[in-house]
C-alpha cells in the first residue's frame, strides 16, 4: 500500500525494513501465522491479544526478532 503521493505507508515501511534486515517473505508469513494462532486463543485473564496482530507490532524491529526466535527451533 502506498500513500496518495506514491510513498509506502508506515506499515509497508516496517515490513520493507525487516526484509532489508534479512527476513524472508516466508519468515514474515510464519511470524504472522504463529502470532495470530497464539493471540486468537482465549486467555484466562480475558485480555484480547488479537489487538496486537498489527503490522506496527509484528514488524517492529525489536518485536519481530523476538517473534521470529519463537518460531525457529533451536538445537542445544
Amino acid at each position: 500500500a502506498v500513500t496518495e503521493d506514491g510513498k509506502p505507508t508506515a506499515n509497508l515501511r516496517a515490513i520493507i525494513a525487516r526484509l532489508k534486515d534479512g527476513a524472508t517473505v516466508q519468515s514474515c508469513k510464519t511470524v504472522i501465522a504463529r502470532k495470530v494462532m497464539e493471540w486468537s486463543r482465549p486467555r484466562t485473564d480475558g485480555e484480547d491479544m488479537m489487538q496486537y496482530a498489527t503490522p506496527e507490532t509484528l514488524f517492529r524491529a525489536s518485536k519481530f526478532e523476538k517473534y521470529w526466535g519463537q518460531c525457529v527451533a533451536r538445537k542445544p
